[in-house]
């Protein structure tokens, strides 16, 4: 049997509790795997969607695309106090 080198987890922004994240880490120390982290805002985020943009719109889309970036940060620290390498990609409005 082939020993894992990578796993992909994807993160999902609107829950607390990320299921994938916390089945990929006793797999990745176990075999001394890397975690790549993936989280991505796909919903209706993006201003361009209303014409003129309001700017509570694009505050409220710019707090919620923060907290999701500090959760994906939260989510780094762990793996790497396990001493599994880790690294994360966040997506937003169409864009890596």
């Amino acid at each position: 049997m082939q020993a894992l080198r990578s796993i992909l987890v994807l993160m999902e922004p609107a829950l607390e509790q990320q299921t994938a994240f916390e089945a990929a880490l006793p797999l990745a120390r176990s075999f001394g795997a890397r975690l790549h982290l993936l989280m991505t805002d796909y919903r209706d985020l993006h201003v361009s969607f209303y014409e003129p943009p309001a700017p509570g719109l694009v505050q409220f889309r710019e707090s919620v695309q923060a907290a999701h970036r500090e959760t994906l940060e939260r989510c780094v620290q762990r793996p790497r106090s396990l001493s599994i390498h880790v690294d994360r990609q966040y997506h937003r409005d169409g864009q890596f």
